[in-house]
């Protein structure tokens, strides 16, 4: 009933509380990779279900909670997804079981997150869902007007990398070839990992999506 009765509005002329927008999705900064397949995008879920003696039971259930810009071509708009309804793209839908061939970027992410994939008679179902930096988006949430929150978080962000590389524990998490030395890649993942991580902490809201 909302979506049907509230008028769309452009992001230049909005009003301050329940609006209808739709445009393109733009990141804030760098677009975040997709854990699995490593798609350049603003908003990501990636969940893994175990499957043994007709039991289902799931490992992860990752959601990126980064904010976003949408763009309508008359201006853009900062989204915050936390705590709000987001249907993506389906990007990935795999089953792997015993005998198969684990896909490298798959396997890169299992061991990230710490996932064993010890078959023993069970199989594994990784699904990716992913909303594309610069592909369509539609969004129904309240508009408001908060405070610049950039520079307390990409301080906090940076607090947390050096924590991070300073522990030899953290350290050898985000060394995935463990050659000792972090690459470009694995420093852009930790990256992605410290931004959901400081996103995750109560970021002011601009356009919350409806729940």
């Amino acid at each position: 009933w909302m979506i049907q009765n509230l008028p769309r509005s452009r992001v230049r002329s909005v009003a301050m509380g329940m609006a209808e927008l739709e445009g393109r999705a733009r990141s804030v900064r760098e677009p975040v990779k997709s854990p699995v397949r490593q798609l350049a995008c603003v908003w990501y879920r990636v969940r893994v279900t175990q499957h043994r003696d007709k039991e289902n039971r799931v490992l992860t259930d990752q959601t990126s909670l980064l904010p976003f810009h949408l763009d309508d071509g008359t201006g853009s708009i900062l989204v915050i997804p936390q705590g709000a309804e987001l249907r993506g793209v389906e990007s990935c839908d795999m089953t792997l079981a015993g005998g198969m061939t684990v896909p490298r970027d798959v396997q890169a992410f299992c061991d990230w997150n710490g996932i064993p994939l010890r078959y023993g008679g069970a199989s594994y179902r990784i699904r990716e869902w992913v909303l594309l930096d610069g592909g369509p988006v539609y969004a129904l949430g309240e508009v408001s007007r908060p405070p610049n929150p950039v520079p307390e978080r990409l301080a906090r962000i940076k607090a947390l990398l050096k924590f991070w590389t300073s522990h030899q524990e953290y350290r050898s998490a985000i060394d995935l070839n463990k050659d000792g030395l972090i690459q470009p890649e694995e420093w852009d993942r930790a990256r992605a990992h410290a931004e959901e991580h400081v996103a995750k902490r109560a970021f002011p809201c601009n356009l919350s999506v409806h729940e």
